[in-house]
């Protein structure tokens, strides 16, 4: 585990000298295919009517933290933001973002994910 391999990339990449650490969720998330905050943004709105605008605020009704951390969620499978990154967009502090990443989900958070994967497994893949 761990283990740094020389892999040519293929693609839009064409470093080829560069060394490669297929263990590490960057080296997918940047070799395989990234969304943008702007893309999540779209995908939370289409699955739970929330904008970024509000998840921004400090509300604290089930449907909008819910919201917020399908939001992080996604974030944290699909983009290299760090959790710094994360909160600054969603207005909070870093361990904010933990936190949430680490919540118990709920069942109406567990539909919204799965209504969200459906739809970034159709971005990922056109």
């Amino acid at each position: 585990m761990g283990e740094v391999v020389k892999f040519p990339n293929i693609g839009i990449h064409s470093d080829y000298n560069k060394h490669y650490n297929p263990s590490s969720n960057a080296y997918w998330k940047e070799y395989c295919c990234e969304l943008d905050a702007k893309q999540i943004e779209r995908i939370v709105f289409a699955v739970s009517g929330y904008s970024l605008s509000d998840l921004r605020k400090h509300n604290r009704k089930k449907n909008i933290v819910d919201a917020r951390q399908l939001f992080v969620m996604l974030c944290v499978q699909h983009t290299t933001y760090s959790y710094p990154t994360i909160g600054s967009i969603l207005n909070r502090d870093h361990t904010s973002i933990m936190s949430v990443e680490k919540r118990k989900q709920s069942e109406r958070l567990k539909a919204m994910l799965s209504d969200a994967q459906k739809i970034t497994r159709y971005l990922i893949t056109t």
